[in-house]
């Protein structure tokens, strides 16, 4: 039985949640619906992976509960503007809005005056779909791998392959020591560029994080809408093989923009994201929230990544 979900409630008057979606999607929406008590209530789905493979299993099992609870009313956020024309395609109404936008940049920035000890980071699980084989050869690297969805084995021989790891937080022994966003951000400080390489995700948290704490970024192509928030200027997209990528990383030991260059850049992609949910939430309260955002569109009700524990009970 499910306890509990990670989501966030913007409002209680009426009642605005976003909403993973997810295999937990269904417990929260019933959690919601019982909290609502047959008032009407609001709900925002936020796709966890790339709604191109994703979005007809997830629709089916969310459809029974929209079904159920006519007082529901419920968007998609669309995480690049194909998913608009999908989301569409099954009846409900998206929101351009790519949850890296949620990222919060007053918990995510640029560490000044610390020592640069890593040419690279990749924040990415010890999973096969991140390719950590295309960083194996990349020197004096550092990895953080979360713990939900690690086989022991499976991480154990993904580490390794790197021939220059520096620094990780996994331990063949032990297993995964989970890190603060606090620790991570000060890994990001010590790391010269971020890596994602991932063929297909979600928008990818990681991205929008090395962003904001003034990194740039070696990627390869992808799905699933982490390039939204990219530029040329310091993003280089190359070819999914392990020589492509070394080369990236070892062009940004040298030639990279200043870090506040690359933040600043970054919120400027997101602001119109996070505008485009505001005027959203404008609709349903009828009232004006944009005056009361930071410059960069983050609204006070916002938190980061849109995610708090709650308990079903």
């Amino acid at each position: 039985m499910i306890k509990g979900n990670i989501f966030h409630i913007l409002f209680e008057d009426p009642l605005i949640a976003c909403v993973r979606l997810d295999a937990k999607t269904v417990p929260t929406l019933d959690y919601l619906a019982r909290r609502a008590n047959g008032t009407v209530f609001h709900v925002c789905l936020m796709p966890s992976w790339t709604l191109r493979k994703t979005l007809t299993r997830r629709y089916g099992e969310i459809r029974p509960s929209l079904e159920a609870y006519p007082n529901m009313k419920c968007v998609m956020l669309a995480q690049e503007p194909n998913d608009e024309i999908l989301i569409r395609e099954i009846g409900m109404e998206p929101v351009l809005c790519n949850h890296n936008a949620f990222l919060d940049e007053e918990v995510m920035y640029p560490e000044p005056d610390v020592e640069k000890r890593f040419n690279a980071i990749y924040v990415g699980r010890y999973n096969p779909f991140k390719r950590h084989e295309l960083a194996w050869t990349v020197p004096n690297i550092a990895v953080v791998t979360a713990k939900f969805g690690v086989k022991p084995e499976i991480a154990i021989e993904l580490q390794a392959g790197y021939q220059s790891l520096a620094w990780s937080n996994f331990d063949p022994e032990t297993g995964v020591m989970l890190q603060s966003v606090e620790e991570v951000r000060h890994l990001l400080a010590q790391s010269r560029c971020g890596l994602a390489l991932s063929a297909e995700e979600g928008a990818m948290y990681a991205a929008g994080e090395y962003a904001l704490a003034g990194l740039p970024i070696v990627t390869t192509p992808s799905i699933g809408g982490r390039d939204q928030f990219f530029s040329p200027d310091w993003v280089a997209s190359v070819l999914p093989n392990a020589e492509a990528v070394s080369a990236a990383v070892a062009h940004f030991q040298t030639e990279a923009p200043s870090a506040e260059f690359i933040r600043t850049s970054t919120l400027d992609l997101m602001k119109p994201h996070r505008e485009n949910l505001i005027a959203w939430l404008e609709r349903i309260l009828h009232r004006p929230l944009g005056h009361r955002a930071r410059d960069t569109g983050w609204l006070p009700e916002f938190t980061h990544r849109m995610q708090v524990w709650h308990n079903f009970s």
